[in-house]
């Protein structure tokens, strides 16, 4: 198993409905040295599809991800196509099994069978599964399932891990979640991710590793902050600056 489609983990912890905010904007900036890797934007459309658009610093469009929820909210299906690596995959999963089809260029897709359970999360379902089973990590705060990476043809066993809150100048309670592949050899690659959710349990901050495109040389450590808006206009100047690649 490549490690290459394994970091595609990192892609998945998507935003999901962000609590209902209708656009999420996400800047990514390097462990090295703060720049900024990339922008992400989140749109939530009131037929319940999310899309989600990520661009280099010059707005020019990275990879695009179009995910629906028809059954379990940790089964999302999805579409992505990924511009840097000329690649497209699809995600469906029906009832127990969930279907994906990987294809790079103008080569012949594969597809790939996975069984799947309930304690299956698949891609983009990280965040609907910790916001949605919230109260459940007050009793349990670490929980092990199995994850299914858009395009993996193998299941990660990863832990989730409530470990910790903290408070803000303001007075804001945040609350922080670790994820951790249980594979030796996976977590020397992606160590830990730390994903931190605000008071409306909206992704805040992301830290670990990214798979999208970075220059060589470049640190594929990221921090990615978010901001949740019902209208772009809203977006504070912090993150307005991005809105000319929209």
């Amino acid at each position: 198993m490549k490690f290459a489609s394994l970091t595609l983990i990192a892609t998945s912890l998507l935003l999901t409905d962000a609590a209902h905010a209708l656009h999420t904007i996400g800047v990514a900036r390097g462990g090295d040295d703060g720049g900024i890797r990339y922008i992400e934007h989140h749109e939530y459309l009131e037929s319940g599809e999310h899309r989600v658009r990520y661009f280099n610093p010059a707005g020019g469009l990275l990879l695009s991800k179009v995910i629906t929820y028809p059954g379990l909210p940790q089964h999302p299906d999805i579409t992505l196509n990924d511009l840097t690596r000329d690649l497209s995959v699809t995600v469906t999963t029906n009832e127990n099994q969930t279907v994906m089809t990987r294809a790079t260029g103008e080569e012949s897709p594969e597809v790939f069978n996975l069984d799947v359970t309930s304690d299956t999360i698949i891609d983009a379902g990280f965040d609907t599964y910790i916001r949605e089973n919230w109260d459940s990590f007050e009793t349990q705060p670490r929980q092990s399932f199995e994850f299914a990476a858009a395009g993996n043809p193998r299941l990660i066993k990863v832990t989730i891990e409530r470990v910790d809150t903290s408070t803000t100048e303001d007075g804001e309670v945040l609350t922080h979640f670790q994820i951790v592949p249980d594979n030796f050899l996976v977590k020397l690659l992606l160590k830990r991710m730390i994903l931190t959710y605000n008071e409306a349990r909206q992704l805040d901050r992301y830290e670990g590793f990214t798979n999208l495109a970075v220059e060589p040389g470049q640190s594929r450590q990221v921090t990615i902050d978010f901001e949740h808006v019902e209208d772009l206009s809203q977006l504070n100047p912090a993150f307005s600056d991005y809105l000319s690649i929209q």
